[in-house]
C-alpha cells in the first residue's frame, strides 16, 4: 500500500537522534504530530489490524485516551492470537491507562480489561502479577455488579502448586460463589423442595 511504503521510508538512522529530536519538541507539537499520525494510520489499521497498536499509541500520546482504548484492545487481540503474551500485556495495560484517563475513577469496562490482563499475565508465566490482577478484576466487577466477571476472574489462575497462590485463588472462588448467589438471576430461580 502507498501509506506503508511511505512509512518504511520515514525512519531515524539512530534511536538517540530520534529521542533527542522528540524531547526537544514542545509537548503541544508532539501531541499534534501524534494526532496526525493516528489519523493517517487509522485507515490502514482498519484494513490490516496489525497496525492497531501504532494507532493506539499515537492516540494515547496525542492526549486522546478515548480514541486509544478501542485500538489498544484490538491490538491486544491481535497479539493474543499470535500468542505474543508480553505484547498482549503491554496493549491491555495501555487500554487500562487510557480508560483510567478517560473515566477517572469510573469502572466501565475496566473489570473485563483487568480479567483479560490477568489471563495474559498467567499465560506469560507472571503468576504473582496475574493473581494480583485477578483480585483487582474481581473487585471492579463486584462494584459494577458483574458476577460473571467475578467468576471468570476466579478461574484464571489454575494448576499452581504454591499454597499462598492457591489460598488466594480459593478466596476468589468463594467470593465469586457468594456474588453469584447474590445475583438477580440466582435469586429469581425457583427453589425445589
Amino acid at each position: 500500500m502507498e501509506i506503508e511504503s511511505q512509512l518504511a521510508r520515514i525512519r531515524f538512522a539512530h534511536a538517540l537522534v530520534r529521542d533527542a529530536v522528540y524531547a526537544s519538541m514542545p509537548p503541544a507539537r508532539r501531541a499534534a504530530l501524534h494526532r496526525t499520525s493516528a489519523g493517517l494510520l487509522e485507515p490502514l489499521a482498519r484494513v490490516r489490524d496489525e497496525w492497531a497498536g501504532a494507532v493506539a499509541l499515537h492516540w494515547h500520546r496525542a492526549g486522546e485516551p478515548g480514541r486509544s482504548v478501542g485500538w489498544a484492545r484490538l491490538a491486544a487481540g491481535v497479539a493474543r492470537a499470535a500468542a505474543a503474551h508480553d505484547e498482549t500485556i503491554e496493549y491491555l495495560e495501555l487500554a487500562l491507562d487510557a480508560l483510567d484517563h478517560q473515566l477517572g475513577d469510573g469502572d466501565a469496562g475496566r473489570d473485563e480489561l483487568l480479567r483479560d490482563l490477568a489471563r495474559a499475565q498467567y499465560l506469560a508465566g507472571r503468576i504473582q502479577d496475574s493473581i494480583d490482577t485477578c483480585e483487582q478484576a474481581a473487585e471492579a466487577a463486584r462494584r459494577a455488579g458483574r458476577a460473571d466477571i467475578v467468576a471468570r476472574s476466579a478461574l484464571v489462575v489454575q494448576g499452581i502448586g504454591d499454597p499462598a497462590i492457591n489460598h488466594r485463588v480459593e478466596r476468589l472462588c468463594r467470593q465469586a460463589l457468594a456474588q453469584l448467589d447474590d445475583s438477580p438471576a440466582a435469586q429469581a430461580e425457583p427453589t425445589q423442595s
